[in-house]
């Protein structure tokens, strides 16, 4: 049950990015366009996904607090490793893309517990 409302809020986060991705082109959005490709990626990642399915079967965690548990189990991880900088714009996604599942699953109370994800600020070249 739990893993099917997961792939349902999982489908409809997707046409929202796929909608807003279209919109962000035909402003010609390069930054925001950039950001929502990762966004869909890392909803598109299968070991990504495969860690909330299997947080949600293992341990019966509703969706939105497996999504929680794996990305306090992601930046715990960065933290141990320490790869700083070069992962924030990749980790400030999965953020995002988390908190856009979450909302879809109706899950307010867990998207509330989510971090406010902030974005590094693209570089001037």
């Amino acid at each position: 049950m739990e893993l099917n409302r997961f792939h349902g809020a999982l489908r409809e986060v997707r046409h929202e990015l796929r909608d807003a991705l279209r919109g962000a082109i035909s402003a010609g959005a390069g930054v925001v366009n950039e950001a929502l490709r990762e966004e869909d990626a890392l909803l598109r990642d299968a070991l990504v996904l495969l860690e909330v399915e299997r947080t949600i079967v293992d341990e019966r965690l509703p969706a939105g607090q497996a999504l929680l548990k794996v990305l306090e189990e992601r930046r715990r991880l960065r933290r141990l490793v320490g790869d700083g900088a070069s992962a924030a714009p990749a980790f400030a996604s999965m953020e995002c893309a988390f908190r856009r599942v979450a909302r879809a699953l109706g899950g307010c109370s867990e998207e509330r517990n989510f971090p406010e994800a902030r974005r590094p600020k693209p570089s001037a070249r």
